[in-house]
C-alpha cells in the first residue's frame, strides 16, 4: 500500500495499492472506502494510472443503488474500518457490538483485465 492513508475521522477515503510482486500483468488500483448513508459502506476500485487502455471494472448503476454519500452521515471509517500496510489487510467491523468485532478482513487483492480475485 505504501502507508496507511489518513482515515480515522473521515467518511471516505482513497489511497493506491501497489503491486507487490514485481509483475508486467498486474497493475497497481486505487481504491475509495466510505460510508454513503449511515452504517452503508462502500469499496470502489478503478486503475492507478488511467494512460493505460484496460477493462474497467463493472458498477453497478445509480438506477439499482445509488452510492452518492448522503450530507448527514455521522459515521467516521476509524470506527469500522483498519487499514493496514504491512501484511496488508483491510478489516471491516460491526456496529452492532461495543467492541470491535471483525466481519470481513480483505487479506489480499489481484485484479487484471480477466480476473478479480480477492484472498479473504
Amino acid at each position: 500500500m505504501g502507508g496507511v492513508p489518513v482515515y480515522k475521522n473521515q467518511t471516505t477515503v482513497t489511497f493506491n495499492l501497489t503491486n507487490t510482486f514485481n509483475s508486467k500483468a498486474l497493475h497497481d488500483i486505487s481504491m475509495t472506502i466510505g460510508f454513503f448513508d449511515t452504517g452503508i459502506l462502500n469499496i470502489k476500485w478503478t486503475w492507478a494510472d488511467q494512460s493505460v487502455q484496460r477493462r474497467v471494472p463493472l458498477s453497478v448503476p445509480h438506477s439499482v443503488i445509488n452510492t452518492t454519500p448522503k450530507d448527514n452521515i455521522q459515521d467516521n471509517l476509524g470506527k469500522y474500518v483498519v487499514l493496514m500496510d504491512k501484511p496488508f489487510s483491510i478489516q471491516i467491523n460491526t456496529r452492532l457490538t461495543s467492541t470491535p468485532e471483525p466481519v470481513l478482513t480483505l487479506k489480499s487483492l489481484i485484479f487484471n483485465d480477466y480476473i478479480n480475485w480477492v484472498n479473504m
